[in-house]
């Protein structure tokens, strides 16, 4: 587990390295990396123990909500999906999320399927996720924190929290 988590950082850390000169010249695609570290609180996934690995995307598909303006927040749509593993266990969140951003805050909540496997079979339940996140810089090419809450419905359920460090390209 632990050289999983080493070997995904340190390849998100070389991306994140090698890219500001290409950034530089292209605009931003709306595409996040997050890679960390799921800490599962229910069912299941608790059983399996105590951390799992963590990754994921998240594709920016609208950037402005209407509604109510508020000085410096925007709204907007993404769709993410994430990777959260542990033995033959799995949970894969795939979401439409709602995301709201000011200064260097952001928040989101999302809902989707859940395609999950206890050990016995696969299946495919609701699944749900908030979260909240810092921007650590404003580069062309930002880094983050996250912290989400991933929840799903059904008889084995993989609920908990997830730690994420993470790149915008």
């Amino acid at each position: 587990m632990n050289r999983k988590l080493t070997t995904v950082l340190l390849a998100g850390l070389a991306l994140g390295a090698a890219m500001p000169a290409m950034a530089e010249e292209t605009k931003p695609m709306g595409l996040s990396i997050r890679a960390g570290v799921f800490f599962p609180s229910s069912g299941v996934a608790k059983a399996a123990g105590n951390t799992w690995f963590g990754g994921g995307l998240d594709y920016k598909i609208e950037t402005k909500v209407k509604g109510p303006k508020v000085e410096g927040m925007s709204t907007g749509f993404s769709l993410s999906a994430d990777y959260l593993s542990k033995s033959s266990l799995h949970l894969i969140p795939v979401m439409v999320n709602y995301v709201a951003s000011q200064n260097q805050i952001f928040y989101e909540a999302g809902v989707g399927a859940a395609f999950t496997n206890d050990g016995i079979q696969n299946r495919t339940q609701f699944g749900y996720q908030l979260g909240l996140g810092y921007n650590l810089s404003q580069m062309k090419m930002p880094i983050f924190i996250e912290a989400k809450y991933f929840g799903t419905t059904g008889s084995s359920q993989f609920n908990g929290f997830a730690v994420f460090l993470g790149i915008r390209l």
